[in-house]
């Protein structure tokens, strides 16, 4: 299938049938560039202010800061609380913290490496009681966090009825019982992403192998849940992870079982499929959208773009 879909992606046929032009070329080159390797379980990339990208090494309880300048890899902390999912919002990083089935935040991240100190938590209950294990979060233009909780393997004590998608205002009191659950009908949501524009809010649910998609019609208000993609024909069920969306709105979709990522316009349709390698779980894209970082189970990675997406 995908050696159809790549042949029909190179050539376009004329109204007549009778000759070819060459098609806009696919988002990704076919080859993934190894940049730091030997990691126990890599998660969570994020850009950070200075162009550096941090990752997680989720067992290891580490995060850890690439420098595309120097090539070098270097720790972040040894106390990540087994932190997943990673974001920035100015010089702050944001960190589901499985292990503290909490959202923190380390302050002015990118100033301090190794960091000073431990996180903050920003959400940490709902309903008087802990998160199930934060996986991913996605922040808007106000500072809120939208953020998915499912619960993969969470046995500690009293826990949420549902694996939801929460929305943490920027403004709220407290990281206590102020994160509001706005979706509670997946069966394990993951990876979560906003467009550049923050009109739409992508969902993949390891659930049902589907990538789902809703509008964005104020801060922590959705519209009618869609299907912007199925990914269950792909290897394993393609097991959708983390994600990104660049601004001509392609989606970058990580295939934890399928080891690759899945490339969507912004209609859903399939573009390509790269290889990654095994258990690929999340990729973020840089500032000029020329690479798209991935994590891929004990390596970190990225893909050159076929150009910048910058429109």
């Amino acid at each position: 299938m995908f050696n159809r879909l790549l042949t029909a992606s190179l050539l376009v046929l004329t109204a007549h049938g009778t000759s070819a032009q060459a098609a806009p070329p696919l988002p990704l080159h076919p080859t993934p560039e190894v940049l730091s390797e030997g990691h126990r379980f890599t998660e969570g990339p994020a850009l950070a202010p200075d162009g550096s990208v941090y990752f997680s090494d989720i067992p290891a309880r580490r995060i850890l800061r690439f420098d595309p300048a120097t090539g070098s890899t270097a720790e972040f902390t040894a106390d990540s609380g087994g932190a997943n999912g990673l974001m920035f919002r100015g010089h702050d990083l944001y960190a589901c913290e499985t292990q503290r089935r909490r959202v923190g935040v380390y302050r002015n991240a990118p100033a301090a490496v190794p960091a000073t100190g431990t996180s903050q938590p920003v959400a940490a209950t709902t309903g008087g009681v802990p998160f199930n294990k934060p996986n991913d979060l996605a922040i808007d233009a106000a500072g809120g966090i939208y953020f998915t909780d499912p619960n993969f393997g969470n046995g500690q004590g009293p826990r949420p009825a549902v694996e939801g998608v929460y929305y943490l205002p920027a403004d709220a009191p407290s990281p206590n019982d102020t994160a509001r659950c706005l979706l509670d009908d997946l069966q394990r949501p993951n990876g979560v992403a906003l467009n550049p524009e923050g009109t739409v809010l992508y969902v993949q649910d390891v659930g049902t192998n589907h990538v789902y998609a809703y509008d964005v019609t104020g801060p922590g208000q959705l519209g009618p849940q869609r299907v912007f993609a199925d990914v269950s024909d792909l290897k394993g069920g393609g097991t959708p992870d983390g994600l990104a969306v660049d601004t001509r709105g392609h989606v970058y979709s990580a295939l934890f079982r399928a080891g690759a990522v899945v490339v969507h316009n912004a209609d859903g349709t399939r573009l390509q499929v790269v290889e990654t390698g095994p258990k690929t779980s999340n990729c973020v894209l840089d500032a000029d959208e020329q690479w798209l970082y991935v994590t891929a189970g004990t390596a970190f990675k990225r893909i050159k773009l076929s150009g910048s997406t910058r429109r």
